[in-house]
């Protein structure tokens, strides 16, 4: 346990460059189908960042909610290093996409609103998940103080354009009849349901005379909200 607290950092960054390199060198390097092999390898790096982004939201509420989960501790120090990682294949899937699969700058008058728009969404996580992924060090935490957290809340803005920007051009994510979307679907719903506890929580302890009942009204009708928001989001990205 001991190592695995002091040295999980560096494990899960090590690993992360480790994975890239062999799905590159697996897919790409030698095929005779080059523009094959990079549509598959965007699709994997994109789905890895995406991974990566939702175990780094999930630490707090899942932790949260069960103090006793093993390896809590060290789960909760890796953290900052799995958000660091989800921006490492974020950049790659936005490289490949941009300038090998789009063409650059020249595919960007070939794209309709819906799929600019997307685009948009995608450089906009990325350029948030690039500040956070620069201050997630030790040194950034000191100097930043309760600013620090403050500033790492965009995350949930970043994961918010995740979401659209992979329903709509996710081909893995935006049909119903895939498996990855159906897994997808549900570990969002997931959770948004662990959030719904935590908010939930707060509450009971900011309003301690406050009714339970009246209190988990509005995080149920939050959490019916955003299911069915993400169910019409999700056909949406199908239809299109």
């Amino acid at each position: 346990m001991n190592f695995a607290l002091s040295y999980i950092r560096y494990i899960v960054l090590t690993g992360s460059i480790i994975l890239a390199a062999v799905l590159f060198l697996s897919l790409v390097s030698g095929s005779s189908l080059p523009a094959s092999s990079y549509l598959k390898l965007d699709r994997l790096y994109g789905l890895i960042a995406v991974s990566f982004l939702y175990l780094a939201l999930l630490a707090t509420p899942l932790t949260q909610a069960w103090p006793t989960i093993p390896y809590r501790v060290v789960y909760v120090k890796a953290r900052r290093a799995i958000g660091v990682s989800a921006f490492f294949f974020g950049l790659l899937h936005a490289l490949i996409s941009f300038f090998v699969l789009l063409g650059g700058y020249s595919g960007l008058f070939f794209l309709n609103s819906t799929s600019a728009l997307a685009i948009a969404l995608g450089f906009l996580q990325l350029l948030i998940l690039a500040i956070l992924a620069s201050t997630s060090f030790d040194s950034m935490v000191r100097k930043l103080g309760t600013r620090w957290k403050q500033l790492h809340r965009l995350v949930y803005i970043a994961a918010f354009s995740i979401l659209i920007h992979a329903i709509i051009l996710g081909s893995d994510i935006g049909d119903w009849s895939n498996s990855i979307s159906q897994v997808f679907y549900i570990a969002v719903i997931f959770l948004f349901a662990l959030e719904d506890l935590r908010i939930f929580g707060y509450l009971k302890r900011k309003f301690p005379t406050f009714s339970r009942r009246l209190l988990l009204a509005p995080c149920i009708l939050v959490y019916l909200v955003f299911s069915i928001l993400l169910y019409r989001f999700m056909s949406f990205g199908h239809a299109h």
